[in-house]
């Protein structure tokens, strides 16, 4: 979900502040380095267009995901050339925009599309397989992330996410970004604040998946499920603890 593209990102706007390099030369250098550098490089949601090199921001409300990952890789070289050989591009983001900046998940769920998705389902079926399993299970909408593989459910709140990870094995449950002052709509009234940072250690992965990990972000993970509060008690009803079907952390 943009790890390398961050983490290149992170580097520039770094390298910027210690040698006071134009914030205008700094997206520049950016869209040399990867087409979705340019929008990692502001700390807020942005459109981008063209290449990547256009930037806009966009007001994003927090909004509640599942996340499925799997234990191969697709390389992002081989999603552009599959989709140079068969793929089609996608509807225009306005409707997607206008769901995230009104907070209509609904809408949302139906808007979401990655012009790579059809080329990769088709060389690795169980990508299709597990977008299908959400949406049977309920879910406003699923999608593959950028070039793949890991697939992302939209879930109403928290509650309705944990029935998402239910019924999809080996998921888990992300908000983000972060609440500021916008409403609570993770249908829990203590309205906590939960974050995520897929890609960057950020997130607590599920058990089991730890060794997949490099050593940095292994040890971020690690603290991160040691210091994660447990549930309060306006959860809602589930497994017992210790045997939690999602794993969240709080900001």
């Amino acid at each position: 979900m943009g790890g390398g593209s961050a983490d290149a990102a992170a580097l520039l706007r770094a390298l910027g502040r210690l040698h006071g390099i134009d914030p205008g030369r700094l997206l520049e250098i950016a869209a040399q380095i990867g087409s979705d550098v340019p929008g990692l490089m502001t700390a807020e949601a942005t459109h981008a267009s063209g290449r990547g090199e256009r930037i806009a921001p966009v007001i994003v409300p927090s909004t509640t995901w599942v996340v499925r990952p799997f234990p191969f890789a697709v390389a992002s070289p081989d999603a552009y050339r599959w989709w140079d050989e068969e793929g089609a591009t996608g509807p225009d983001a306005g409707a997607l925009v206008a769901a995230l900046e009104t907070g209509n998940d609904e809408l949302l769920g139906s808007a979401i599309y990655d012009d790579l998705q059809p080329p990769v389902v088709a060389r690795h079926p169980e990508v299709g397989a597990t977008i299908d399993a959400f949406v049977e299970a309920g879910a406003l909408g699923a999608i593959m992330t950028g070039s793949g593989p890991t697939v992302v459910a939209l879930a109403r709140h928290l509650g309705h996410a944990d029935r998402l990870v239910a019924a999809v094995p080996g998921s888990f449950v992300v908000t983000g970004p972060p609440r500021t002052m916008e409403p609570d709509r993770s249908g829990s009234s203590n309205g906590k604040t939960r974050a995520f940072g897929a890609c960057d250690g950020g997130s607590i992965p599920p058990p089991g998946t730890e060794r997949d990990l490099p050593l940095p972000v292994l040890r971020r993970a690690l603290a991160l499920r040691a210091a994660a509060p447990r549930p309060g008690p306006h959860r809602e009803p589930g497994p017992a603890p210790g045997d939690h079907p999602s794993r969240r952390f709080s900001a």
